[in-house]
């Protein structure tokens, strides 16, 4: 599969990662791995216990793909600069880790995330909320109420993930706030910006199966970008049709995407001169 982010520099990220723990020893220092990127392939090779969000009657059956928690040796520097140095290489360029310091349990954590696994819609739909997929959980501030996400963050005093540069990013955390009181069920709001957030990457996993010659190897977050910047450009002109909002991310990966963000390419846009389904075969006329 191909994945819009960076590999990490194993040694800088891991000491920034200790520098963080070191200052927070109060703290029992959890590191969150979503297994789902390890699936058919062997998983990281540490022996420590894992605390599964998927260990549940909903979901078990999901439970081979399970994210997990496991409790970093925060009290040993030696030891903690193996863990740090062996999930950041595991990692590679996958979005699958992030770090959480917490003064509750490995165990009381897992408990509260068990809770916003399973979410359902207005119209009874259910999902499964991938948070510890971090190209997922840096949107989930912005996405979800502030109830939400205070009950989510409840019993955390940091979450960080790499984010899609190999760079840490902190996300804001609300201590002591109540837990889930009912159902974890989403607005249509909060569904449409969990949807809309997720875009580009659709996107990208389309032109991954047909095409994975157009997308480069090297400064995969900078195409990110680039295929952002075009859905972001399908959703201000309405422009519904996904096979459309591909063919724009086809032309924003282009002369350095030059081409996406022409005056012209928005002026026909604007009055709607293409046929829904079929945008590809006006593109042609912004290739020069």
């Amino acid at each position: 599969m191909y994945f819009a982010s960076e590999p990490c520099n194993t040694l800088a990220v891991s000491r920034e990662l200790l520098q963080r723990i070191r200052e927070r020893p109060e703290l029992t220092w959890l590191a969150l791995v979503d297994s789902a990127f390890d699936f058919g392939e062997s998983g990281i090779a540490l022996s420590h216990a894992r605390h599964f969000l998927y260990d549940s009657d909903e979901l078990s059956d999901l439970l081979a793909a399970s994210p997990f928690l496991i409790v970093l040796t925060s009290n040993d520097e030696k030891q903690l600069r193996f863990e740090l140095a062996a999930l950041i290489r595991h990692r590679r360029e996958r979005p699958m880790l992030s770090f959480i310091g917490t003064s509750s349990t490995a165990r009381a954590v897992n408990e509260n995330f068990q809770l916003y696994c399973n979410a359902t819609t207005d119209d009874d739909q259910e999902l499964i909320l991938r948070f510890a997929d971090t190209r997922v959980l840096p949107v989930l501030p912005d996405a979800l109420r502030p109830a939400y996400w205070s009950g989510m963050t409840s019993l955390l005093s940091a979450w960080i993930a790499i984010d899609r540069d190999g760079l840490l990013r902190s996300l804001p955390v609300n201590e002591y706030r109540p837990q889930l009181q009912g159902r974890f069920q989403l607005s249509p709001a909060e569904f449409e910006k969990l949807v809309t957030q997720s875009e580009p990457d659709a996107v990208l996993d389309v032109i991954a199966e047909t095409n994975l010659e157009a997308l480069p190897e090297k400064d995969r977050a900078e195409t990110y970008r680039k295929v952002a910047d075009a859905c972001f450009l399908a959703q201000k002109h309405k422009v519904n049709a996904f096979p459309d909002v591909v063919a724009l991310a086809y032309l924003a990966l282009l002369n350095d995407g030059k081409w996406i963000k022409s005056e012209k390419l928005s002026e026909m846009l604007s009055r709607f001169e293409w046929v829904p389904g079929q945008l590809i075969d006006r593109l042609a006329d912004f290739i020069e």
